[in-house]
C-alpha cells in the first residue's frame, strides 16, 4: 500500500465523516426532541416510523436511493442532469456526497435514539424553570445541551465508526477510504505490515479511546434506564407553530422513510414499452410489480434460507454468551446492584466489547480465514459448517447484546432480588417468578433485533462464508454492482418490509 493513496484514504473518510455529521447530528436531534418531549402530531407512529430504520442494512439505503436516483432509477436522472450534470454525479465529489448521505440516512435513527436516551436524563423542574425564564432558548442553552453533551458525542463517535469500519457503500460507489482501503488488501492477498498499522493506529485505537473515554462520562446505565422507565417527561406545548413544525418533521421523515419505499415500488413495476414513434420509454404496470415481487421471493430462496440460519445461529450465540459474561461477573448477592467500578471483571468486559466493534470488518474475516484454514479438523469446521461467519458476526453482535443483556438486567429492581433472596428461591424459581415477568418479552424484542442487524451484516463475515453458502446480503451486494434491477428493487423491499414488521412487532411487545 503506497502512502500517497492511504493519505488520499485518509483525506476521503475525514470528508465523509464531516458531511454525515453535518446531516445525521442536526436531524437526529431534531427527531429525538419531537418524539420524546413535545406535542407533535402524529408523534407515535412517527417513532414507530423511525424505529423501522434501525436495522435496515447499509446497502438497502444505497439500494433504496439507487432505484429511484441512481443511473439506472426510475426518475431517468440520466436524461435531465445531461452530460456535464453526469460527469458530475460520477465524479470525485458526487461520490463523496453519496457515500456521506447514505451513512448519514442509516445513522439517523441511532442518533435519535441516543439523544432520545440522553433527554430522559434531564430534570423535570429544571426544564419548566428555564421555560419559564427564557423559554425554548433559555431550555436548550441551560438544560439540554450541558446534559446532551456526552450524548452528542456519543452520537458523533457512532456516525464515524460507520465509516471507519464499513466498506459496503464506499465499495459499491468505488470511494477510497481508510475500510475500502483494508478490504482491497485482504482481497487481493496483498497484506502487509502496513495494512495492520492502518486497521490499529487509524481506525481500532481512535474508536477505543474515544469510547473508554465517553463511557467514563456518561451517567451509569442503571440510572438512565431508571429514570426512562419512571420519568414523567415535560410535554413542551408546540403552541401556534405545531402545525409548522409538524408540517417539517413528516416532510423529513416522508423523504427519510418514505422515498425510498416510493423508489423500490416504482423501480419494481418499471417495464420498457414501444411508442408510437419506435421510441423505447418506460412505464409502472402492477403487472410487472407483482411479477417482480414473485421472482424475489423464489429466485433467492436460498439466500433467505442460509441467512435466516446464519441470523438464528449469530444472535442466539450472542444472546448466550452476554448471559454467560453477565452471569460470571455477578456474584450471588448483588445481581442487580453490581456496578462497572466495583466490578473489575465486568469493566474488562467493556473493554473487549469495545475493541470488537472498533476492528474493521475486512480485518476480522481475513484474522478468522487465517486462523480457521487449515489442515485438520479446523479446516473441516471452516469448509463445511457456518461456525466461521457466526464468529465473525460476533464482533458486531456480540457487544450490542452485552449492552442489551447489561440494560435488561438493570430494569429488574433491586427490591426484587432482596425478596427472591430472603425467600431462598432457587435458580429456576428466580427464572419463573423475576427474570421472564420484568424481562422475558423485552428479550424476545432483543432477539428479534439481534437477527434482523445478522442479516444486514456483511463485512465482516462476507470473506469467511463456507463454498456454496450466499446470503441474501452477499448476493445483493454482488448485482448491485451492476446496477439497480427489477429483482433488486424486490429484494431490497423485502428487507425493508423487515424493519417495519420488527418495529411493530417490538412495538406491540413493548406496550
Amino acid at each position: 500500500m503506497d502512502l500517497n493513496p492511504l493519505l488520499i484514504s485518509v483525506g476521503n473518510t475525514l470528508l465523509a465523516i464531516i458531511v454525515c455529521l453535518l446531516l445525521a447530528i442536526p436531524i437526529g436531534a431534531f427527531f429525538a426532541a419531537l418524539l420524546t418531549r413535545s406535542n407533535l402530531y402524529g408523534r407515535r407512529f412517527g417513532a414507530i416510523a423511525l424505529a423501522s430504520q434501525l436495522a435496515v442494512p447499509l446497502y438497502v439505503f444505497a439500494g433504496g436511493w439507487a432505484a429511484g436516483l441512481g443511473l439506472q432509477g426510475w426518475m431517468r436522472v440520466d436524461s435531465w442532469l445531461g452530460p456535464t450534470g453526469l460527469s458530475w454525479m460520477q465524479g470525485w465529489f458526487g461520490k463523496l456526497l453519496a457515500v456521506g448521505l447514505i451513512h448519514a440516512l442509516a445513522s439517523i435513527p441511532w442518533v435519535s435514539l441516543i439523544l432520545s436516551l440522553g433527554l430522559l436524563t434531564c430534570d423535570r423542574s429544571e426544564e419548566e424553570m428555564a421555560l419559564l425564564d427564557g423559554g425554548w432558548s433559555m431550555l436548550v442553552r441551560r438544560v439540554w445541551w450541558p446534559r446532551l453533551r456526552a450524548w452528542v458525542a456519543v452520537a458523533c463517535l457512532w456516525c464515524c465508526m460507520g465509516l471507519l469500519t464499513e466498506m459496503v457503500v464506499s465499495n459499491l460507489y468505488m470511494f477510497s477510504t481508510i475500510a475500502e482501503r483494508v478490504y482491497q488488501d485482504v482481497s487481493r492477498d496483498t497484506v502487509s505490515p502496513l495494512t495492520y498499522i492502518i486497521a490499529v493506529f487509524l481506525v481500532t485505537l481512535p474508536i477505543f479511546a474515544l469510547s473508554w473515554r465517553l463511557t467514563r462520562r456518561l451517567p451509569p446505565l442503571r440510572d438512565v434506564l431508571v429514570k426512562s422507565q419512571h420519568f414523567s417527561a415535560y410535554e413542551i406545548p408546540l403552541g401556534k407553530h405545531r402545525w409548522a413544525i409538524s408540517t417539517a418533521f413528516w416532510f423529513l421523515t416522508l423523504i427519510f422513510v418514505g422515498l425510498p419505499l416510493v423508489n423500490l415500488t416504482m423501480k419494481a413495476g418499471w417495464t420498457p414499452v414501444v411508442e408510437h414513434a419506435r421510441t423505447v420509454g418506460f412505464t409502472w404496470t402492477p403487472q410487472r410489480f407483482w411479477q417482480t415481487i414473485v421472482e424475489s421471493l423464489t429466485l433467492f430462496q436460498s439466500e433467505f434460507y442460509w441467512s435466516i440460519m446464519l441470523a438464528v445461529g449469530s444472535s442466539l450465540t450472542a444472546v448466550l454468551i452476554g448471559m454467560l459474561l453477565y452471569w460470571i461477573t455477578s456474584k450471588r448477592r448483588d445481581v442487580a446492584t453490581t456496578t462497572t467500578a466495583s466490578n473489575p471483571l465486568r469493566s474488562s468486559i467493556h473493554v473487549l466489547m469495545l475493541l470488537l466493534v472498533s476492528i474493521p470488518g475486512p480485518m476480522v474475516g481475513m484474522l478468522l480465514a487465517r486462523a480457521l484454514n487449515q489442515p485438520g479438523w479446523l479446516g473441516e469446521v471452516y469448509y463445511r459448517t457456518l461456525a466461521a461467519p457466526i464468529v465473525a458476526q460476533q464482533f458486531r453482535l456480540l457487544p450490542l447484546a452485552w449492552l442489551l443483556i447489561c440494560g435488561l438486567m438493570a430494569t429488574i429492581s433491586v427490591r426484587s432480588w432482596e425478596l427472591a433472596f430472603s425467600d431462598g428461591l432457587n435458580r429456576w424459581q428466580v427464572l419463573r417468578s423475576i427474570l421472564w415477568p420484568q424481562i422475558g418479552k423485552r428479550t424476545i424484542v432483543a432477539v428479534i433485533l439481534l437477527m434482523l442487524m445478522s442479516i444486514g451484516e456483511l463485512s465482516c463475515s462476507m470473506g469467511v462464508l463456507p463454498p456454496g453458502v450466499t446470503t441474501t446480503s452477499m448476493r445483493l451486494f454482488e448485482i448491485l454492482h451492476f446496477g439497480m434491477r427489477h429483482q433488486d428493487s424486490g429484494l431490497c423491499g423485502v428487507l425493508v418490509l423487515l424493519g417495519w414488521s420488527a418495529a411493530l412487532l417490538m412495538r406491540r411487545i413493548a406496550r
